[in-house]
């Protein structure tokens, strides 16, 4: 099996290996960032297990009394964690399996982690776009008047959770199809832009929400401009670089 086979966590509890290989992984990548952090790695945390990853935990595993192999198990990955203090920003944005995210709503996922990678699955690049869909979950728990295509509003007690795991609400939070998921199971959680997907969700949790149009609008992607709308700007991804748009299609 490859490392891209196992997350972090199923190699903590037990199953799987990370050992020398040529492909990527993303959990390898976090193996790497809490290695440089706490000085065994000196190369970069970019996801590929070569020799100097090999070596960074042959030193981890000498220093913790643990037979030198340079392969990661699951007590090497104990030995890391009792020295690393993770960043929260960090933590949410973990590799998780397709079947962990589907039941992430059922799961002890935080409401601002299940917001912020519902955020990060739609947009991972711009921030007026990540912001549109802030607001635009906003809408979907507060709103009373607005609907389109399978949306109906929602009943504003519910849950953020609910809200982001919906059924036929968002696609990157609850697809059977792995790869509607991919980025929202597995964020750069060490970029700027995932930084800003939680600050976002921290933001709706605590009470506020962006409003950075002062308008209520919601991410319409192929449905508009054919189908009528009555709120005055929407967001349109495809091909358009996640920028605002009028209904005259300029750009806002």
């Amino acid at each position: 099996m490859a490392n891209a086979d196992y997350t972090y966590d199923q190699v903590k509890n037990g199953t799987g290996l990370f050992r020398q290989e040529s492909g990527m992984s993303y959990s390898v990548r976090r193996l790497q960032t809490k290695l440089k952090r706490n000085g065994y790695l000196n190369g970069s945390a970019d996801g590929y297990y070569g020799a100097q990853t090999a070596e960074a935990v042959k030193l981890l595993q000498s220093e913790a009394g643990l037979s030198p192999d340079g392969v990661t198990g699951q007590r090497t990955l104990m030995a890391l964690d009792n020295m690393d203090n993770e960043p929260v920003v960090e933590l949410y944005g973990r590799e998780l399996t397709h079947s962990e995210l589907l039941n992430g709503y059922s799961s002890s996922m935080s409401e601002v982690e299940a917001i912020a990678r519902c955020i990060y699955g739609e947009d991972t690049a711009y921030s007026d776009g990540q912001s549109a869909v802030a607001e635009e979950i906003y809408n979907r728990k507060v709103g009373t008047q607005y609907s389109f295509g399978s949306y109906t509003p929602m009943n504003r007690t519910r849950s953020w959770k609910a809200v982001v795991y919906d059924p036929g609400q968002y696609s990157v939070m609850s697809h059977d199809d792995s790869g509607s998921t991919s980025y929202s199971r597995r964020p750069n959680q060490y970029s700027a832009e995932w930084a800003n997907c939680v600050a976002l969700a921290q933001q709706l949790v605590d009470g506020g929400h962006p409003n950075i149009l002062g308008k209520r609008y919601f991410h319409m992607a192929a449905e508009y401009p054919i189908k009528g709308t009555y709120y005055n700007y929407v967001q349109i991804p495809e091909g358009k670089g996640n920028q605002f748009y009028n209904n005259s299609t300029t750009k806002f």
